[in-house]
């Protein structure tokens, strides 16, 4: 109902004079859209582009005004997400829960090339130029009903607006594929401690996940011939020291989504795995020939 009043021009949107690029989903859960963001800005940035991000700022303290992410922010103030986005690619990165204040504020106080909006892809609020969709390869679109009966957010025709569509694995059908390759381990509390994933290698220790597929990253460890205990919490969860009660002995190793929100909690063996996030080159091509259209278009 919502898009149709925004395409019938009974709702307006705003367009700002930044080309939008939005990547999302129409179903609920972790499809790979962070990952995604993470790859475009640090491509876009190698072209030269300046790049923006905008973040909805999900399970932080205050996200109703635009906040500029920097090396001291705190994921429970700001939004786990936006805090590893800004350190996985130094961009400039803002966030709050209205899209079109935090590209106002980006386009008004920086000089950008290109925004990318971290989901959003139903906050039709704002005018985008580029529509990109992330796909969960596994589970894609289950039973293809709506939100409760189903994951679906909007229905599947949806699809035929998006210009590029990505899988996080078992693309189809002209899907670019997203995957996953573990880089190194470090240390929280030392994080110039860096060892190579097989330095678990058939030892005990604590998988910790509080992200939307924890079972992923519990395989990504299990191929290395980890031996896991597996800990699961829920998506966004804010973790406190008594999550880990009774692991004092072990390392507990976590997702750099994660790691962000365990800073400063003590007394225990933090490590973070570091992932790369890959994605085809003609990807990151298709996504400047687009760019190039509407910038003379």
């Amino acid at each position: 109902m919502r898009k149709f009043f925004y395409e019938k021009k009974i709702f307006h949107a705003k367009k700002i004079d930044l080309p939008v690029i939005v990547i999302g989903n129409i179903t609920v859960g972790g499809t790979g859209k962070t990952s995604a963001v993470i790859w475009l800005a640090n491509y876009l940035k190698e072209k030269r582009l300046k790049v923006g991000i905008l973040c909805s700022g999900y399970g932080a303290d205050n996200n109703k005004y635009p906040i500029q992410i920097t090396s001291d922010s705190k994921a429970f103030q700001v939004g786990d997400e936006a805090v590893h986005i800004f350190r996985r690619t130094e961009c400039v990165v803002v966030t709050c829960k209205h899209r079109v204040k935090s590209a106002l504020f980006l386009e008004q106080n920086f000089a950008l090339d290109v925004l990318i909006c971290d989901d959003g892809l139903q906050h039709y609020q704002l005018m985008r130029d580029i529509e990109i969709h992330v796909t969960n390869g596994g589970k894609r679109f289950g039973n293809q009903y709506f939100l409760p009966a189903g994951p679906l957010r909007e229905p599947m025709r949806r699809l035929r607006d998006i210009d590029l569509k990505i899988s996080k694995g078992a693309p189809k059908n002209g899907e670019y594929n997203l995957s996953y390759r573990p880089n190194y381990v470090y240390a929280l509390n030392m994080p110039s401690k860096i060892e190579p994933l097989t330095f678990f290698k058939d030892k005990k220790v604590v998988a910790v996940a509080g992200i939307a597929n924890p079972e992923e990253f519990f395989k990504i460890l299990e191929s290395k011939g980890l031996h896991t205990v597996k800990k699961p919490f829920p998506d966004h969860h804010r973790f406190r020291a008594e999550d880990f009660y009774g692991y004092e002995s072990l390392p507990i190793l976590m997702t750099e989504k994660d790691a962000v929100k365990c800073e400063g909690i003590e007394g225990y063996d933090f490590w973070s795995i570091s992932l790369e996030y890959c994605l085809p080159k003609a990807f990151g091509e298709a996504v400047l020939k687009k760019l190039e259209y509407y910038k003379h278009g």
